[in-house]
């Protein structure tokens, strides 16, 4: 079983590749079923896929969604709302620009 693992006992870095497709295949046909007729969401199954086949990776590793910077603390919530005031602002300014120039 060597060339599927590495020395460190962690799955080798080609068959996580495989794995992934894999995962995110079964998953995107699984997700793709969803009756999403006349919605905006056509892109919600290939979000769904790479959601749950990211978050297999992470666990098989033992690792959580922090591991990727999705951490879940009293401060992300502040942050996530700073950061979307502050993406706001930069809109509304690019706009207020575009129409004093007409």
């Amino acid at each position: 079983m060597g060339f599927l693992t590495s020395e460190t006992g962690r799955l080798r870095l080609g068959w996580r590749v495989l794995l992934f497709i894999a995962l995110f295949s079964a998953v995107l046909l699984l997700a793709s079923l969803l009756p999403l007729w006349g919605l905006p969401w056509e892109t919600l199954p290939v979000f769904l896929a790479a959601l749950v086949a990211g978050w297999c990776l992470l666990a098989m590793d033992g690792l959580g969604p922090g591991a990727l910077g999705f951490y879940l603390a009293p401060e992300a919530v502040k942050e996530a709302l700073l950061g979307v005031g502050l993406g706001v602002g930069v809109a509304l300014l690019v706009l207020a620009g575009m129409f004093a120039v007409g």
